[in-house]
C-alpha cells in the first residue's frame, strides 16, 4: 500500500497540471488580445493627460474625466480617419496623399521605415500587388520537404542573376515561424515553384500558427470544454 502512494500522488499532480495548462491555453489568446487593445488604447489617447493640464480644467480631480477625454479622442480619431478615407476618393485628396508620401520618402532613415511598412500593408490589402504578390510552394530545405514562401518579384525582364545562371529565377521570401517578419530571400527556378490559390493573409496565418490553422479552417473557437491538453505521465 505504501508503494502506491507516490503513484497516486503523481497521478493527482498530473491531473492538476493538466488543468492548469488547459486554462493557460484558453486564457492566453484573450489576455494577449486585451493586452494589445489596452496598449493601442493608451497609445492613441495618452495625450488626454496633457489636455488635463490645461487651465480650463479647474476641477481636474473629477472622477472619470480623463476616461471621458480618452473616449472622446477615440471618437474624434475615427472621424478624422473617415474624412481622410472619404477625401481620398477625390482628386485633391489623392494629390495630398501623394505629396505626403513623397515628403516621407525624402526624409533619410524615415523613408526606409515608411516604405517597408507601406509594402507590408499592401501585402495584406492587395492580392496581386504589393511586396507579397502570391503564395508559392517549393522544396526546401531538401528534396521531398516542402515550404511556403511569398513571391516578391517575377524578374521577367533581363536580370543579371537569371542571365548568369541561364534560369528564370523568382524572388521568394521564406518567412520564419512564428515570427514572419524575419526570414530568408531565396532565388528559385520558376519551374520549381508551385503557385498556390490561397491568399497572402491565409498563408500568413498558416505560418504564424505553425500549421495549426489551415487556410480553409474557420476562426471560430471551440467551446472551452473541448480544449484539452494531453500530458504524458512520468509515473505509471
Amino acid at each position: 500500500m505504501l508503494g502506491q502512494d507516490p503513484i497516486r500522488k503523481s497521478s493527482g499532480m498530473g491531473r492538476v497540471w493538466n488543468r492548469v495548462i488547459a486554462g493557460f491555453i484558453l486564457v492566453m489568446p484573450i489576455a494577449i488580445t486585451l493586452g494589445i487593445a489596452t496598449f493601442l488604447y493608451r497609445l492613441l489617447t495618452d495625450w488626454a493627460g496633457v489636455v488635463l493640464q490645461w487651465h480650463v480644467f479647474k476641477h481636474k480631480d473629477i472622477p472619470g474625466l480623463e476616461t471621458l477625454i480618452r473616449l472622446v479622442s477615440l471618437v474624434l480619431l475615427v472621424c478624422v480617419l473617415y474624412l481622410i478615407g472619404w477625401g481620398a476618393r477625390f482628386a485633391i485628396g489623392k494629390r495630398a496623399i501623394v505629396a505626403a508620401e513623397r515628403w516621407m520618402l525624402k526624409i533619410p532613415m524615415l523613408n526606409v521605415v515608411y516604405s517597408t511598412i507601406r509594402h507590408i500593408i499592401d501585402a495584406f490589402t492587395t492580392r496581386k500587388k504589393g511586396m507579397f504578390r502570391e503564395v508559392v510552394l517549393f522544396e526546401y530545405p531538401r528534396k521531398g520537404i516542402y515550404s511556403i514562401g511569398f513571391l516578391t518579384n517575377d524578374n521577367e525582364e533581363n536580370w543579371e542573376l537569371s542571365e548568369k545562371t541561364g534560369t528564370h529565377l523568382l524572388s521568394v521570401f521564406l518567412p520564419t515561424t512564428p515570427n514572419p517578419t524575419s526570414g530568408f530571400l531565396l532565388f528559385i527556378p520558376k519551374e520549381d515553384c508551385v503557385i498556390l490559390d490561397m491568399g497572402v493573409a491565409e498563408a500568413m496565418r498558416l505560418v504564424i500558427s505553425g500549421g495549426t490553422i489551415s487556410p480553409n479552417q474557420s476562426l471560430t473557437m471551440k467551446p472551452p470544454e473541448t480544449a484539452t491538453v494531453e500530458i504524458s505521465k512520468t509515473s505509471q
